[in-house]
């Protein structure tokens, strides 16, 4: 993974990326809320948001699992039409240094337990994108479960600036 030091412009496009996943406001603990979607396991997904990004650029998706009561299950993957791909990101921090980690083994969602991805944390990254991810809209991405199988989720694009 990249890392982002104190210097370099070589840097610079991690960091716009990093920037982007950066909330607005602080975050709280509240229910899933929003459009969400329930698999026949009981794992609830939702509370999807996006930024806006521009065409041929990178995406960021934030979203809460909630884990079946009974079950454990994987979150292996994403998909977006709307994408070249899609991949489960962790931001993890090294002393001053910041920069972001692929977890293509996929996101562990223990039973009856709640696992955000949000800013500065767990966080979907959307690349290459076919056309601009525009404020106001909504798009619509596949949870690829081990046991829950697919879950297709809403997904609203919200504005940078309120």
């Amino acid at each position: 993974y990249g890392m982002v030091g104190s210097g370099g412009i070589a840097a610079l496009p991690l960091v716009l990326a990093l920037v982007a996943c950066r909330p607005s406001a602080p975050l709280s603990p509240t229910p899933i809320s929003g459009a969400r979607v329930r698999s026949a396991t009981g794992l609830e997904a939702g509370s999807a948001w996006s930024r806006p990004a521009p065409e041929s650029g990178t995406g960021v998706v934030y979203l809460e699992l909630r884990g079946a009561p009974d079950m454990p299950d994987r979150l292996e993957s994403l998909s977006f039409a709307g994408a070249a791909r899609a991949e489960i990101h962790r931001t993890v921090r090294k002393g001053d240094l910041v920069g972001m980690e692929a977890l293509p083994e996929g996101l562990e969602v223990p039973a009856g337990a709640r696992v955000s991805l949000e800013p500065g944390g767990l966080h979907v990254m959307l690349l290459d994108l076919a056309a601009p991810l525009e404020a106001g809209r909504a798009f619509t991405v596949t949870l690829h479960l081990a046991r829950a199988g697919d879950m297709d989720l809403p997904v609203p694009v919200r504005s940078l600036f309120p």
